[in-house]
């Protein structure tokens, strides 16, 4: 879309937006995340970004099997 000269969020603002989501959602339910910029064109940071979530989803899991226990 940027080399088509479409207008774009600037990434100070997907920052901002990323910070407070991630904020929130770390307060509410002991999970972080962030933005990652992707691009489905060109495949660049999906897998990242697939890698990144899956990675969170497990260690939130085994957090909660853990205060389970307790």
């Amino acid at each position: 879309m940027r080399e088509l000269g479409i207008p774009s969020v600037t990434e100070s603002i997907i920052q901002d937006y990323s910070d407070k989501i991630g904020n929130e959602t770390l307060k509410r339910y002991l999970f972080k995340v962030r933005s990652i910029s992707t691009s489905a064109r060109t495949g660049e940071n999906v897998r990242e970004a697939f890698k990144y979530l899956a990675i969170q989803i497990i260690a939130h899991e085994r957090y909660l099997e853990k205060i389970r226990t307790i």
